[in-house]
């Protein structure tokens, strides 16, 4: 299996299903040993373009159950779309330098 990075991240939505759906993600990754690292978006795509990130490669999954109960969005969001072909590139080449798959 190819290794690599995997890249989570959350923008809009009933904040308490996304959370939900962030441990269900980062419960997988964590259990599976299928990654590398294991990456979270601060604040969505804003966050994700200046690599604000929070690492979850070891995090205790004991302490990631709070997630299924929390109201508001854990890691944050925003509103940001990415409209020009100079963002996108900018998008991959982020992924790129994570490594992320």
């Amino acid at each position: 299996m190819l290794k690599g990075t995997l890249l989570y991240g959350q923008s809009g939505g009933v904040t308490s299903v996304i959370n939900a759906t962030a441990f269900g993600v980062l419960d997988e990754a964590l259990r599976s040993k299928a990654f590398d690292r294991i990456l979270v978006m601060k604040n969505g795509i804003s966050g994700f373009m200046e690599e604000k990130f929070l690492d979850m490669t070891d995090v205790d999954l004991k302490k990631l159950e709070i997630l299924r109960e929390l109201p508001g969005a854990f890691f944050g969001s925003c509103r940001k779309n990415l409209k020009t072909d100079e963002e996108f590139e900018e998008l991959f080449k982020v992924f790129e330098k994570y490594n992320v798959r």
